[in-house]
């Protein structure tokens, strides 16, 4: 798995995964967090290799799915986007105020 898939599920277990089974989010935390092997995660769980695999496949077609269906991470990304333009283009008055917004975004 490529260091982007990584960045990019440990982004997605941040908004979604409160909506993952505690398994889930477990196994999920595990593998994607602390970058811990198939191998690892099914001898500290003590389940079958192949049962991590079928988890992980399951959460990240959940995490896809919650993602294509909500669009947080998206808009996330969209509304980071736009907050760093308007740090390019505003007074400092503004720029404080848009650094508070975003804290509580």
């Amino acid at each position: 798995m490529q260091i982007a898939d990584f960045y990019l599920y440990n982004q997605l277990l941040d908004i979604y995964g409160v909506l993952l089974t505690e398994a889930q989010q477990a196994i999920a935390g595990d593998y994607y967090r602390l970058n811990l092997s198939l191998s690892e995660i099914s001898e500290n769980r003590q389940i079958s290799r192949a049962a991590v695999s079928d988890a992980l496949s399951i959460v990240k077609l959940k995490l896809n799915e919650y993602e294509s269906k909500m669009g947080l991470l998206t808009r996330k990304d969209r509304a980071k986007e736009i907050y760093n333009q308007l740090l390019l283009t505003t007074d400092k008055n503004t720029k404080e105020l848009l650094l508070k917004l975003w804290e509580v975004l």
